[in-house]
């Protein structure tokens, strides 16, 4: 016998329809209701676990686009919006952002800065400079996991993580486009 609809009569001859009298949930095997509680309880949990991470991501990162970079094969990977940057020199997302405002920016322009007298360098080369100068003077390597937190390079690097996060999050940066003219040159059109 086939088991009847869920909106047709109970076979019972109750006279309530099948999902309100034997078909509904309290009705069903014991062992069948409790593993959909587990499940739901489980799928509780886990929605419970994104939203903390999420959170935290939030917290950490702000509210743009999550941070993608891994690791492949011998070189870390980032996703600056729809682009994939890479280098063998990056073991870390510290290191792909102490080359980023060069990338960003570009090669030309960053080295024709930083070989301008101090007094005559664009504000981003002075940081980037002296956090290098300060690198040397503590006997650190300029591109060490250990490089001090210095004004200069605390300065510079929250500078690329905002020049990254502009660039990650396109919108933004066309908000900012659209509003301020003399930015464009620094990311090109739109």
């Amino acid at each position: 016998m086939s088991k009847p609809g869920r909106n047709k009569p109970c076979p019972c001859g109750s006279g309530k329809k099948f999902k309100r009298c034997h078909g509904s949930i309290e009705q069903l095997d014991r062992p069948q209701a409790a593993l959909r509680v587990q499940l739901s309880e489980a799928a509780q949990a886990a929605r419970a676990q994104h939203e903390a991470r999420e959170f935290q991501r939030r917290e950490q990162q702000g509210l743009g686009k999550a941070i993608l970079s891994t690791w492949v094969d011998d070189q870390r990977v980032v996703a600056v919006n729809r682009k994939l940057l890479s280098s063998k020199n990056w073991c870390t997302f510290h290191d792909f952002l102490r080359d980023y405002p060069r990338i960003a920016l570009g090669d030309a322009w960053f080295l024709e800065e930083v070989e301008k007298p101090p007094e005559s360098r664009h504000l981003i080369a002075t940081w980037f400079v002296r956090a290098g100068e300060q690198a040397v003077k503590r006997g650190v390597a300029s591109n060490s996991v250990g490089m001090p937190a210095t004004g200069a390079m605390t300065a510079y690097l929250r500078f690329a993580y905002d020049l990254y996060a502009l660039q990650h999050s396109g919108d933004v940066q066309r908000l900012l486009l659209d509003r301020s003219g003399s930015l464009e040159p620094l990311w090109g059109s739109a």
